[in-house]
């Protein structure tokens, strides 16, 4: 099944009271999967926010998000897990190739 999540932070709330809330959404349920308040908006913290989210609810196959730098670190993430994932499937069919007899080539 192809999921998607949708990643966000309001800062509105960061001049009067130094709060930044993190949300993310399943795309297709519009279920909330992580909903967090902090007192920054480092890209490491929603890191963390995101990978809780991916350790209950399994890795996304994509994330949509703004152009904001907060989400940098998610982005690298699902890179690496992707290319990890790709390169481990390529591995193991490279090492069971199909066996050929004399008989049939």
């Amino acid at each position: 099944m192809v999921s998607n999540r949708c990643i966000d932070g309001n800062h509105k709330l960061i001049q009067p009271y130094k709060i930044v809330i993190h949300g993310g959404l399943d795309g297709f349920s519009r279920m909330i999967v992580f909903l967090q308040a902090s007192t920054n908006n480092r890209a490491l913290t929603v890191l963390q926010y995101f990978q809780s989210a991916v350790e209950h609810y399994n890795l996304p196959s994509r994330v949509h998000s703004d152009l904001g730098m907060e989400n940098i670190e998610v982005a690298r993430f699902m890179l690496q897990e992707r290319v990890y994932i790709t390169i481990n499937q390529f591995i193991g069919q490279w090492n069971n190739p199909p066996v050929s007899t004399q008989c049939n080539f």
